[in-house]
């Protein structure tokens, strides 16, 4: 940068710089923020300008009627003039001098030339060698910032003059001052890696290798004289396949690392704050999911210059998508507005993707100029339902692969229920939206078109909802049988601890000593036996001859008989006079014990 900061965003100054931009070829990009291009001016207006800038460079050759330098110097402006006309033979000794003199000159910055043209590009040349841009990344600038006065001729030039992304055989330094970080890239999935080393001491990290690139990356690893120390990833992917696992069976002393919520096995799980050192460095773990549930981003501070390692999460100009793997747009739009255009603008975002030819973008650029991060929170989550996006041509390959942990039967079904609840919602709401655009009556087209839209949607989400309800029946049903081979397994267990025991008991019984307790049996059964028939004869009683019993038998029988003759002489005895009224009062001795005795009639 230049040797003092500008302040061309105080209101004063955007007012009166303002004014002259609408009637003149002076144009303000917001950024770098303090470096203004301009064509030819008045005197008057040069004047006007030089009392903002601090320094001036003049691309035109000091011999042009329009140069100016009084109206300049006048007003205290450092002045320097390097001509410079983007052609083919241009040598880079001239391009490297007027890169030069922009670094160098002191803030607010005017470059002027004869359009606006060439001092555009002479801008752009000076921030593509500052943050590492690439061809891509030029053009879309030109876009970004505005800068109407660039003609498409001098655009190719310069397109010409920067690398582009189609060599993935070389590390490219990605920021020329801070030589610590070096960025990688695989053609077919369109995905950046990145090798992190200290310069004191060669340790060295590799965040989101890809398997195919593997021996690439070791080999660049061992001629850049580094020690792998740890292969990271900023989330579980699912366009590519990690070269982790890989790596380390080739080095077994490098260790994986990945964030503890991602689920997959690593041989470190990190969170939310955590701090991964290697020589004389260090990556701090910021917790950014939305695109997936596990995905991080790493911040590294060099001498020179900041870094946000960002995958999936943030993009250039975009971000990853949240329609699977747990995605979720609002935590997404949450933790990039909250963990990462919270840092300084001048922080360098490392994406995990590009697929336009663009290869870094910083943090200040993506808060002014992504498409979808600078709408409402509400207009992104919308946008983002309805992306359209086909299915990851490496998801189910990636998902295989990555050595995850599955989750228990408990926690699928867990995660099927809040699904089957979000996609409830999103029916329900989206069946409101149609019953509104049904409402507004099928003369309106945008109405009728909008409704037949948004009842597609809603079919599409009621098929999703029966499918995960039919796998929760498949869950529930292998829970049950899960449970049932528990239970199975565990009686199974149950029984071969029986049989061992049964069997540990038996060697140490004695089999002399078995068949000596047997005739001991034997002998006291015999003995019992002699017992009980002694017993039986102490007890028997003699009976009495049958002449005996007759004769007593026969007493008994004149004994019955007198009493039957003595009864019968009592009857015939003449009965007592009854009293009057016929009534006979019963004698008291002949009423039975406990009876009360019954009273006179009247």
């Amino acid at each position: 940068m230049g040797c003092s900061p500008g302040k061309l965003d105080e209101p004063a100054t955007k007012a009166a710089l303002g004014a002259i931009t609408k009637e003149y070829p002076v144009r303000m990009p917001c950024l770098p923020g303090d470096v203004l291009v301009s064509g030819n001016l008045p005197e008057h207006v040069v004047g006007q300008l030089a009392d903002h800038c601090k320094g001036w460079i003049y691309v035109n050759p000091d011999s042009d009627p329009h140069f100016m330098p009084q109206a300049i110097k006048s007003k205290g402006s450092k002045l320097e003039v390097v001509p410079f006309k983007p052609a083919k033979d241009l040598s880079s000794g001239v391009v490297d001098q007027l890169v030069k003199a922009i670094a160098d000159m002191p803030r607010p910055l005017m470059i002027q030339c004869t359009s606006a043209n060439r001092a555009a590009i002479a801008l752009l040349l000076w921030l593509a060698r500052e943050r590492g841009y690439t061809r891509g990344s030029a053009e879309l600038l030109i876009s970004d910032l505005s800068l109407d006065t660039v003609r498409p001729d001098a655009a190719q030039w310069l397109s010409s003059r920067l690398p582009d992304l189609e060599t993935p055989e070389n590390p490219r330094v990605l920021v020329p001052r801070s030589p610590e970080v070096q960025q990688l890239f695989d053609v077919e999935t369109s995905t950046f890696s990145y090798l992190l080393s200290c310069p004191e001491t060669s340790e060295a990290v590799l965040i989101d290798p890809v398997l195919e690139q593997k021996e690439r990356d070791l080999k660049v690893i061992k001629n850049l004289g580094l020690t792998l120390k740890y292969v990271i990833n900023t989330h579980c992917h699912a366009d590519h396949i990690t070269s982790g696992g890989k790596i380390r069976e080739d080095m077994p002393s490098v260790k994986t690392i990945i964030s503890e919520a991602s689920g997959a096995k690593a041989d470190l799980h990190i969170r939310h704050g955590d701090k991964i050192s290697f020589g004389n460095l260090c990556l701090e773990v910021r917790a950014t999911p939305g695109h997936t549930d596990g995905c991080v981003t790493f911040l590294l501070q060099t001498k020179s210059a900041s870094f946000a390692f960002t995958g999936d999460t943030l993009l250039i100009r975009g971000c990853g998508r949240t329609d699977f793997q747990q995605g979720d747009a609002r935590l997404l739009y949450k933790n990039v507005h909250e963990q990462i255009f919270t840092l300084p603008g001048e922080t360098f975002i490392c994406p995990g993707h590009d697929y336009k030819g663009r290869s870094i973008s910083t943090v200040e650029e993506e808060r002014r100029f992504n498409p979808r991060l600078t709408k409402s929170v509400e207009e992104f989550v919308q946008m983002m339902e309805n992306l359209g996006l086909p299915y990851p041509k490496q998801i189910d390959v990636a998902e295989e692969t990555a050595p995850k942990e599955a989750p228990s039967l408990s926690e699928a079904s867990t995660r099927i229920d809040e699904q089957v609840s979000n996609l409830e919602a999103k029916i329900q709401k989206t069946d409101e939206e149609i019953k509104s655009l049904v409402a507004k009556g099928s003369s309106n087209p945008t109405a009728k078109a909008k409704a037949l839209q948004a009842m597609k949607k809603k079919k599409m989400y009621e098929q999703q909802r029966d499918q995960l309800l039919a796998t929760q029946f498949n869950v529930e049903n292998l829970a049950f049988q899960q449970e049932q081979a528990e239970i199975t397994a565990m009686a199974v267990n149950a029984m071969a601890a029986g049989h061992k025991t049964l069997k540990d008991q038996t060697e140490q019984v004695d089999i002399g000593a078995v068949d000596k307790l047997m005739d001991d049996m034997a002998d006291l059964q015999d003995e019992m036996k002699a017992m009980n028939e002694a017993l039986a004869q102490g007890t028997m009683v003699d009976g009495a001859a049958d002449d005996e019993l007759a004769a007593e038998f026969a007493k008994l029988e004149e004994e019955a008989a007198a009493m039957t003759l003595a009864g019968a002489m009592g009857s015939t005895e003449k009965p007592a006079a009854e009293p009057a009224g016929g009534y006979a009062a019963p004698s008291a001795a002949a009423a039975p014990v406990g009876e009360a005795l019954p009273s006179a009639p009247p």
